[in-house]
């Protein structure tokens, strides 16, 4: 791990895809869409219901990101350890990683998913990030098992060396979809890797159009996978500007690249109700919405520079967000109309959100300064 390839050697292999040749790059004939329409509907009108908010001590710090697994347990990040929350108490269950090495991911809100296992409640997966002093920092994916509560390691996912793994989702091939980015002498590459359920590597790498560093990734009920850029500056290669990709999740290949507007940076991105992929733009500081033609459409949150955050589907057919910067729970109805929810404790800078299974009025799990918030509602 700490001896690197050549840049050409890399890039080759990164391009073929190596270990699965049958199946391409991030390939497609499609060209690429400029948005189809960019709307910004105006409106905002109090949800009918009071908010209540509470807010739990975690066990150890939390990092940002949170899921609910297919036991209606809330699983979230911790420093060392999978912390779990069922029915108001907290339990972790420590990561199985490498000796003497240190786990990092601050501030992650993608760095979880639930994924398929030998049984119909569920499995945990996760980014490890580690920094062993003396050797390349490299990354894996853990699993914790719902029922058996038994945890597993991938091997290190590495590519070029010095990655950063950022998110991972479970995808419609049922695996699991991890993304990051590696530098090189022309600037950052994106890439992503398909990890089994059972921790294999399937792909080496798929080197993403443009080579751009890849973050944001979410499965939408189209079949596809959404993969957002990392857009800014990117030395000594040229600027790299917001896109969104469509990845068809079976057959890996390209079906369209969405260009966002200038300034755009997406922080997070979930499948909708009404079966369009939703994200927040902390760039614009709006919440955007986008289909597989590439048809996108803008909605204006009223709190400025609210530092938008985490984003989750919920049972009510709308879709909640977290402010950080704000300090706020946004609600936003597939049509446009949006509501903001101020949190009573100051500075409490919310993050990964979540909706709990079946329950409307919604209840919203969310990581807040390292612990855990919830907000429920009354009529």
């Amino acid at each position: 791990m700490g001896e690197r390839c050549s840049f050409v050697t890399c890039l080759v292999a990164v391009l073929a895809v190596t270990g699965c040749a049958d199946k391409p790059a991030f390939s497609g004939a499609t060209p690429d869409f400029a948005s189809k329409s960019v709307d910004r509907p105006n409106g905002t009108v109090p949800f009918s219901m009071t908010p209540h908010f509470a807010s739990f001590t975690a066990p150890e710090p939390l990092i940002g990101s949170i899921k609910i697994g297919k036991d209606g347990v809330v699983e979230m990040n911790g420093r060392s350890s999978y912390v779990h929350f069922n029915s108001g108490t907290f339990t972790r269950t420590a990561y199985n990683i490498h000796p003497a090495q240190n786990v990092t991911g601050q501030g992650d809100i993608n760095a979880l998913t639930v994924g398929p296992p030998a049984n119909s409640h569920g499995a945990i997966y996760t980014i490890l990030r580690h920094s062993p002093f003396g050797v390349e920092p490299f990354s894996t994916v853990g699993r914790y098992d719902v029922v058996s509560g038994a945890v597993a390691e991938s091997a290190p996912l590495t590519l070029l060396g010095d990655q950063l793994l950022v998110s991972l989702a479970h995808a419609g091939d049922g695996n699991v979809w991890v993304t990051g980015s590696e530098p090189a002498p022309l600037g950052q590459m994106g890439f992503a890797f398909v990890v089994s359920p059972a921790l294999n590597q399937l792909m080496t790498g798929l080197a993403a159009p443009y080579n751009d560093p890849l973050d944001a990734i979410t499965y939408a009920p189209d079949g596809g996978m959404y993969v957002a850029t990392i857009a800014g500056p990117n030395p000594p290669g040229p600027a790299i500007r917001s896109r969104i990709f469509r990845i068809d999740s079976h057959t890996y290949a390209r079906t369209a690249t969405c260009k966002l507007p200038a300034n755009s940076f997406v922080a997070a991105m979930t499948g909708g109700p009404d079966s369009r992929v939703w994200f927040t733009d902390t760039g614009l500081n709006e919440i955007g919405r986008v289909d597989a033609k590439c048809t996108l459409t803008y909605f204006n949150v009223p709190t400025a520079s609210a530092g938008l955050s985490g984003i989750t589907s919920a049972p009510d057919n709308a879709l909640y967000f977290s402010e950080k910067n704000a300090n706020k729970i946004g609600r936003i109805t597939t049509a446009g109309v949006v509501t903001e929810y101020a949190i009573p404790a100051p500075g409490t800078q919310p993050q990964g959100i979540v909706a709990a299974r079946a329950k409307v009025p919604p209840v919203l799990f969310f990581v807040e300064n390292g612990e855990l918030g919830r907000l429920s509602f009354t009529p």
